[in-house]
């Protein structure tokens, strides 16, 4: 019901906007979610083939994103290679599976806050938690992904160069703000050149002198995460900016309130003291 919500103040983002336009989905950078977003041709594509629910949800985005990037930036080709983090249930290791790519999908380890996870549903026991057959056939998923726990503050040395690494809202999960950036480092040295890593997370609309450490969830700084993306080598890495914080639709005007009601938007919500949305970052390795 419209009471759940409230209108944002403009004035509250103000010192959230950098750069002059709205993202464009198609093209993406890294990002803000925003409704104009779900209008896309492309985001639509990939909610008809995950079999997702058009519905103005940052989830429904998160995953859209994710699938558009790997697409844009090439690595979407039967015969490269994709590493998952933090996979849960998601639709994505059956998605980049039906396009012929060899996935290694990883959850982590039944220990710890596992269990929490595992009630609603977000967590992966085994591969068969990531099949969905809506979206690729048995015998092509059992042929392609392959399913591994592994502890994200604790990657293993074993792993081969991969084409694509992604997450879908996890590391935020890792225990303080600087983990989470630190894991998106060591993810980047998994990528052979040419690879992208693409990882969604929470994103602070309310400006404040350092991240928010929530101790189950950590709330980006835009100023953190700019430092971070600046801090890469640029002899190895690009990545392009556009935090834009979209405004456009009434959806992207409205914040949900716990409890979060399942029939309005999602794109914008407050969680502890703050108002959070999602953001996408994008990084190429180049050599």
């Amino acid at each position: 019901m419209m009471d759940d919500y409230r209108l944002i103040g403009r004035l509250a983002l103000t010192d959230n906007v950098l750069g002059g336009s709205t993202p464009s989905f198609s093209s993406p950078t890294s990002q803000i979610c925003g409704y104009g977003q779900f209008l896309d041709p492309d985001f639509l594509r990939w909610v008809r083939e995950m079999g997702l629910s058009f519905e103005p949800h940052r989830k429904v985005w998160e995953n859209a994103f994710i699938a558009q990037v790997a697409s844009h930036a090439g690595v979407l080709h039967a015969g490269l290679s994709a590493m998952g983090f933090g996979c849960g249930q998601e639709p994505l290791p059956s998605l980049f599976a039906n396009y012929g790519m060899n996935v290694l999908a990883s959850d982590q380890p039944q220990q710890g806050t596992a269990a929490i996870w595992a009630e609603t549903g977000e967590h992966a026991e085994s591969v068969q938690s990531l099949f969905h057959s809506n979206i690729v056939t048995q015998e092509i998923f059992e042929e392609r992904v392959r399913f591994r726990p592994i502890d994200m503050l604790d990657i293993p040395d074993d792993l081969a160069p991969v084409d694509l690494v992604w997450s879908a809202c996890t590391i935020e999960h890792l225990g303080t703000p600087a983990l989470g950036l630190e894991f998106i480092l060591k993810s980047l040295e998994l990528l052979r050149p040419g690879g992208v890593a693409v990882h969604t997370t929470e994103f602070d609309l309310i400006e404040r002198e350092v991240s928010l450490d929530l101790g189950h969830c950590a709330i980006y700084q835009r100023k953190e995460l700019l430092d971070f993306l600046d801090s890469l080598d640029p002899a190895l890495f690009e990545t392009s900016i556009n935090f834009w914080v979209p405004m456009e639709y009434p959806a992207d005007n409205l914040v949900s309130r716990p409890p979060y009601s399942p029939e309005e938007p999602h794109l914008k919500l407050i969680l502890g003291p703050t108002i959070t949305t999602s953001v996408g970052l994008v990084i190429k390795r180049v050599r």
